[in-house]
């Protein structure tokens, strides 16, 4: 009677196979949430008249105290 098919239940030998994909999957939905894939950007430009603004390259980019996005570049435009 110990090879008699088990009613309802899942056969131990699947149990492998089912850990390898739960974990294979876990690790790609971190990797792709680590590298930012999964997440929405939308392009902003800041222009100011004055040069008092201090910035740099991927500085913190707040609203209401809620980091909400990153510096990517810094340049100057000549003003007409």
């Amino acid at each position: 009677m110990d090879n008699a098919p088990r009613r309802g239940k899942i056969d131990p030998i699947w149990w492998a196979p089912v850990l390898f994909l739960v974990i294979a999957s876990l690790s790609a939905l971190t990797i792709l949430l680590f590298n930012g894939t999964l997440r929405d950007t939308i392009p902003l430009t800041l222009v100011s008249d004055r040069a008092g603004l201090v910035m740099e390259d991927g500085a913190k980019v707040k609203l209401r105290g809620v980091q909400v996005g990153e510096v990517a570049s810094i340049g100057e435009e000549a003003s007409l």
